[in-house]
C-alpha cells in the first residue's frame, strides 16, 4: 500500500513538471508570435515614413477632394423649371408674374453653390516631387510609432533582447523626432535607415527563422541605397544594392521558403536586379520607381 502511494506521488509530480514545461513553452511561443506582429508593424511604419520623405507612396492611386461649382447646372435646371411653369400658367389662363419674381429670387440664392467631390486619382511615380514634404503627416506617423514602442519594449525584454539594442532604438527614435521637428530631411533619412538596421538584430536575437532575418537584412540594404540616392551618392547605392543581393541569395537557398513562396522570391530577386540596373543611369526618379516596386514585393512575401 505504501509503495502504491509513493508511486502515485511520483506520477503526479512528473505530470506536474511535464504540464508546467508545456505551459512555459506555449507562453514563449505566444509571446514570440506577438513580437513577430510588433516587429512587422515597426517594419511597415518605418518604410512608410522614410519613403514619405521623398513623397513615395505605395499606392497607384490617391484620394483627392476638390470643390465642384454646380451653379451652371442649377441655373439650367432653374431656367427649365421657370419655362415649364410659365407654359402651364399660360395654358390655364393664369398670371405667373408675381410667382416668377419670387421664385427667381429663391433660385438666385441657390445658384452660387459648391460641393466637395472625392475621387481616386492616378499618381505616377516617375514624376515624384521630392521637395514639398508633408512634415505634419510624417510627424504624426513618427509620434504614433514612438507611443507604440513604449509598449513593445516590455515584450522585447521578455524575449531577452539585449538592453543595448533596445536603448539604441529608443535613442535613435528620439533623434528622429527632433530631426522631424527641425524638418531636416537629410538627417531624417540617415537616422531612419540606421533605426531600421536594428530590426534584423532583434529578429536574430529571438527567432530561428533565418528567412525572416535575411528578408529584413535585404530591406535594410535597399534602404541604405535609397538614402544614398537621396543624397546622390551613387557609389554607396551600388555597394548597398550588392549587399542586398547577397543577403537575399540566402533566402533563395532556404528550401522551406522556396517551396512555399518561389514565385514571390523570384519576383523580388528581379526587383533587386532592376534596382541595380537603374542605378547606372544616376536618375533619382527612375531609382525611386524601382525602389517602390521592389519594396512592395518584399512587403508581400
Amino acid at each position: 500500500m505504501e509503495k502504491q502511494r509513493i508511486y502515485i506521488v511520483i506520477l503526479l509530480l512528473s505530470l506536474s513538471i511535464f504540464l508546467t514545461g508545456c505551459s512555459n513553452q506555449n507562453t514563449h511561443e505566444n509571446l514570440e508570435e506577438k513580437v513577430n506582429s510588433e516587429i512587422e508593424y515597426i517594419d511597415v511604419e518605418l518604410i512608410k515614413i522614410i519613403s514619405k520623405l521623398n513623397n513615395i507612396n505605395f499606392s497607384n492611386y490617391m484620394i483627392q477632394i476638390k470643390d465642384v461649382d454646380v451653379s451652371s447646372d442649377l441655373s439650367d435646371e432653374s431656367t427649365k423649371s421657370e419655362q415649364n411653369q410659365n407654359y402651364q400658367g399660360e395654358s390655364n389662363g393664369e398670371s405667373k408674374e408675381g410667382n416668377t419674381e419670387s421664385q427667381g429670387n429663391e433660385n438666385k440664392k441657390s445658384l452660387n453653390k459648391k460641393i466637395n467631390v472625392t475621387e481616386m486619382v492616378s499618381q505616377p511615380s516617375i514624376n515624384t516631387d521630392t521637395n514639398n514634404i508633408d512634415w505634419q503627416d510624417i510627424s504624426s506617423k513618427a509620434e504614433t510609432l514612438s507611443n507604440s514602442w513604449n509598449t513593445i519594449i516590455l515584450d522585447l525584454y521578455k524575449l531577452n533582447i539585449t538592453s543595448e539594442s533596445i536603448n539604441n532604438f529608443s535613442n535613435l527614435l528620439d533623434q528622429i523626432l527632433i530631426a522631424i521637428e527641425k524638418e531636416d530631411k537629410t538627417l531624417c533619412l540617415s537616422l531612419m535607415a540606421n533605426l531600421y538596421g536594428l530590426i534584423p538584430k532583434f529578429i536574430d536575437n529571438y527567432s530561428d527563422d533565418s528567412g525572416k532575418f535575411y528578408i529584413s537584412t535585404t530591406k535594410w540594404h535597399i534602404l541604405n541605397a535609397y538614402v544614398g540616392v537621396s543624397s546622390e551618392d551613387w557609389a554607396l547605392a551600388s555597394t548597398e544594392l550588392s549587399l542586398a543581393e547577397q543577403a537575399f541569395s540566402n533566402v533563395m537557398k532556404n528550401e522551406e521558403y522556396m517551396s512555399q513562396k518561389e514565385y514571390s522570391i523570384n519576383r523580388i530577386y528581379i526587383g533587386i536586379k532592376e534596382l541595380q540596373t537603374s542605378n547606372q543611369y544616376t536618375n533619382p526618379n527612375l531609382f525611386f520607381l524601382k525602389y517602390r516596386n521592389a519594396m512592395q514585393e518584399l512587403e508581400n512575401i
